[in-house]
């Protein structure tokens, strides 16, 4: 009786992750959507949908270290040996952040082939300077973005139900500041540009 308490209150709080992981990923997309639609037009709404797909394709190198990280780790506490189960955790870090950062660099580095191969060419070349912005604005917080997806793997396992409730709103408020932040820096550009 009290195991099966355990487990399903352990399930409780994975699930509580989880929804909290993914409420976060949504809310992200739907306040960037928002954002940019009401305060910088239609034109910028498109460059953030040429870029939208690509953004799918960066959490992936950090969802999958820290998937396996996180089953590996937790096979290793199970049997007692902590030493390795902080070795499999530092390595994660590593290698997520230093993935992440090595994506960064290459998109910065060739931002306009990128934007022009995900569509920003032809009828729409127009979009090519904002697209490559946010590219680049969304590419320079991808080792933030990869060391968020390794510690959201594993905050659950503490058993620590409130932690990721509080990352999730955390990561919201950033989200909707960093969009508050470009939209502001946009809208300046733009009256620069016809001064």
């Amino acid at each position: 009786m009290m195991n099966s308490r355990i487990i399903r209150n352990t399930f409780y709080a994975q699930l509580a992750a989880y929804v909290a992981s993914a409420l976060t990923s949504t809310l992200g997309s739907f306040t960037d959507g928002v954002i940019i639609g009401r305060f910088l037009g239609v034109d910028s709404i498109a460059a953030f949908g040429i870029v939208s797909p690509l953004i799918v394709v960066f959490s992936l190198a950090g969802s999958i270290v820290s998937t396996g990280a996180r089953n590996r780790f937790v096979r290793l506490v199970g049997s007692g040996d902590i030493k390795e189960a902080q070795g499999v955790f530092s390595l994660a870090c590593v290698l997520g952040v230093g993935i992440a950062t090595l994506m960064m660099l290459v998109i910065c580095l060739f931002a306009t082939p990128i934007t022009r191969l995900l569509g920003a060419t032809g009828s729409v070349a127009y979009l090519l300077p904002k697209a490559k912005d946010y590219l680049i604005g969304t590419a320079i917080g991808l080792p933030a973005r990869n060391a968020m997806w390794i510690l959201w793997a594993f905050m659950p396992i503490d058993n620590d139900r409130d932690l990721p409730l509080i990352a999730a709103a955390v990561m919201t408020f950033i989200n909707t500041a960093k969009e508050v932040q470009y939209t502001c820096i946009m809208k300046l550009n733009n009256l620069l540009i016809k001064v």
